[in-house]
């Protein structure tokens, strides 16, 4: 095998037409670059620009190839920075924990990749369960610690622990408590170190007092609860016993149970009687009969009633011994009206004796008086007298009220008692509504019967009933009122009626009406009135003033794009929603609906839960190769690797080129390995010129002047086999 140099020259000649600089546009190549900082910003590329690129966040350089590229012509030098995804050492194992995966020592963790930690069984998790592979190469933040689980001593005064091991204790340990004698048992005897802490609150002893006893005429009140035991803290109210009364207002009626002794009763009693009461026609004297309290030792005065005398000369006197009254001596009997005088015409029927209260003949009385405007009922045979006790009743004429006592009767003095009344014509006042006229009735004065209607002005609504009619006890109801409203209120301002408001089409005089902040707003000084008020038909200013709270656009990464792209001042108020997608090429690892979005809370975004994992298509190979087992509709997860081969027929170029691929950022990368049937070196001459006459078409070069030319030397060296 031996090669020979063919050197083929190649003359053109360029004819000058017009003088023009070729410029490259903005320049953009795959492979997880991005211009950097200081050619980012620029939009002018001329020939001969260069530009400078640098990998995005999460990935590094590889194999420190160039990272410039120069603008020829109108297209750009290819760009041989490569970029590869950052990875992450295995995880931190931590002591009496584990994390995800800790089982598998070959996976890989790249940028953006986590991890979860749990603590093993008695251990609490202090710190993050979330670590993830940052662009340093690290995981972040530290890993968390695993601390056992422990429950503090509890104390319980007053009583013993019976069961269950000593301190320390941790998950699980248990203690039971008993009392000792003397005191009670309150919440659970038994409780469990947990997770949480103890399963409930460790119990109390409590001690208690038998039921209270106190010298003196006192006894426990019905208001106060009686049992065998009070426990400490517990309050028993006293009061007197029945006949007696307390000494000191101002004392406590109230002892309490401590350190299971009561505390002392300040409450002090002592002995009184009832209001005396005796049978025998007696009755308390006018100077003891207004009296209420009777303490022990007090003296009180009896006389007879009317009409009845004392028997004998007895103590009329009784005296209150502790809280009973001494027996009366006082006796009366009926008093003897005498030998009656001679009547003219008549005599007297004495059936029973002349003593007090023994009928003879009854006294008469002449007619009832007549009153203007009324009547009363007169008895059915108008012969027949009225007799001591007899009592008529006196009734107005319609129109008219009656004024005084309705009955009267006959008295021991032969005349009706009290005076007749009056019958005084029925009137009622005068109404006065404010921002309203009276459209029916008649002026005043008003009688029975007189009615009125009313109506508002406008802008007034009536409240209340607008027919009255004066009846005997006055009008039929209170006038009616007309009372001014506003219209809704409405202010300036990112303010809105509050729900605790009622809304309606009108708000009468003195209604409030409570505003809060929009939506997305909040309160600039707490201590603003959030009310207004409607008065004369007019709201009260509204205080309250709101600001909105705003996130600035959200910046996302790691593979994830905005559903709805948004100008780049766009504000969003708290509370927007922002949803989000993966980009082109990447699909979601979780596909919940709590992962697709980001709400502003407080001025910050909340946290991206979406996570996107890139994929390539099947590969788009030329030049007789072909990938082996592969369909039209395989998907391939970032990171697989598939192995090429030559067509039947066709062998590899060269066999120490790798025949393996890569898929990288959606795109398969090392598409190195090509295919040969063994060309000769005419034909390998026949697409050198083919090839250089497209270059030539592509360059699209002008001549430099009109009157000159230039011819261009292109020479091209290549290698045939012989």
């Amino acid at each position: 095998m031996g090669y020979k140099v063919l050197t083929v020259t190649i003359f053109l000649c360029l004819m000058k037409g017009a003088h023009v600089r070729a410029q490259c546009s903005k320049p953009n190549f795959e492979g997880n670059v991005v211009l950097s900082d200081k050619d980012i910003s620029t939009n002018d590329f001329p020939d001969g620009s260069k530009v400078t690129f640098v990998c995005i966040t999460g990935y590094v350089a590889v194999g420190g190839r160039s990272r410039s590229v120069t603008c020829n012509g109108n297209k750009w030098t290819e760009l041989a920075l490569s970029c590869e995804t950052v990875q992450c050492e295995t995880p931190q194992v931590i002591e009496n924990g584990r994390y995800d995966g800790q089982e598998d020592p070959d996976i890989k963790y790249v940028y953006g990749d986590g991890v979860y930690y749990k603590c093993n069984t008695g251990f609490n998790l202090i710190g993050s369960d979330v670590i993830k592979c940052s662009e340093d190469g690290k995981f972040q933040p530290e890993p968390p610690k695993c601390i056992v689980i422990s429950c503090p001593t509890p104390n319980v005064p007053n009583g013993n622990q019976i069961c269950g091991k000593p301190p320390p204790y941790s998950l699980n340990n248990f203690i039971q408590y008993k009392c000792n004698d003397g005191y009670d048992i309150i919440g659970q005897d038994h409780i469990t170190c947990t997770a949480n802490g103890w399963s409930s609150e460790p119990p109390q002893c409590i001690g208690y007092c038998e039921p209270p006893v106190f010298e003196g005429d006192v006894t426990i009140s019905k208001a106060s609860e009686v049992t065998q035991k009070y426990h400490d803290g517990t309050s028993v109210i006293f009061e007197c016993k029945s006949g007696y009364k307390q000494v000191d207002l101002k004392a406590s009626n109230k002892t309490t149970c401590k350190d299971k002794k009561w505390s002392p009763l300040e409450l002090k009693c002592k002995a009184q009687c009832s209001k005396p009461s005796f049978e025998g026609n007696v009755v308390l004297s006018d100077k003891d009969i207004s009296a209420n309290d009777f303490p022990d030792g007090s003296k009180v005065t009896f006389v007879c009633i009317t009409g009845y005398v004392a028997v004998g000369g007895r103590s009329r006197s009784v005296t209150c011994n502790g809280n009973k009254w001494t027996e009366l001596a006082l006796s009366c009997e009926r008093k003897s009206c005498g030998s009656l005088p001679d009547i003219n015409n008549g005599k007297y029927e004495i059936p029973n004796g002349i003593l007090f209260g023994d009928s003879v003949t009854a006294v008469k009385c002449d007619s009832p008086q007549v009153i203007e405007n009324g009547r009363y009922d007169e008895k059915e045979d108008p012969d027949i007298k009225y007799v001591y006790g007899d009592g008529v009743n006196y009734k107005c004429n319609t129109g008219f009220n009656l004024i005084g006592s309705d009955v009267i009767k006959c008295s021991e003095d032969g005349k009706f008692q009290p005076e007749p009344p009056k019958c005084i014509v029925v009137s009622c006042p005068a109404v006065n509504v404010l921002n309203g006229n009276r459209i029916g009735g008649k002026a005043p004065p008003y009688s029975l019967n007189n009615f009125i209607q009313y109506k508002c002005n406008d802008g007034y609504d009536i409240i209340g009933q607008d027919h009255i009619t004066c009846t005997a006890n006055g009008w039929s109801s209170e006038p009616p009122q007309c009372i001014g409203y506003c219209e809704p209120p409405v202010f300036e301002g990112d303010v809105t009626i509050s729900k605790a408001s009622e809304v309606t089409q009108k708000y009468h005089e003195g209604t409030s009406v409570i505003f809060e902040c929009k939506s997305g707003y909040k309160q600039v000084d707490l201590r603003a009135s959030n009310k207004t008020t409607c008065k004369d038909k007019k709201w009260s200013p509204l205080e309250l003033k709101c600001k909105g709270e705003y996130c600035d656009p959200p910046s996302i990464g790691n593979n994830v794009i905005i559903s709805k792209p948004f100008d780049s001042k766009t504000k969003f108020l708290d509370g927007s929603k922002v949803t989000l997608e993966c980009k082109s090429g990447y699909e979601p690892k979780d596909d919940s609906e709590a992962t697709k979005y980001v709400t502003c809370q407080d001025t910050k975004w909340s946290p991206l839960h979406l996570r996107c994992e890139g994929y390539c298509g099947p590969p788009e190979l030329k030049g007789n190769v072909i990938a082996k087992q592969l369909n039209s509709t395989h998907k391939f997860r970032e990171g697989f690797r598939l192995e090429l081969e030559c067509e039947s027929g066709y062998k590899p170029v060269d066999s120490k080129t790798s025949n393996l691929i890569k898929c990288e950022d959606t795109n398969w990368k090392y598409l190195h390995f090509t295919c040969t049937a063994g060309l000769s070196s005419g034909a390998i001459f026949g697409n050198l010129i083919k090839n250089l006459h497209q270059v030539l078409e592509e360059k699209q070069y002008l001549p430099l002047s009109e009157d000159t030319s230039k011819c261009i030397v292109h020479t091209s060296t290549f290698q045939d086999n012989l």
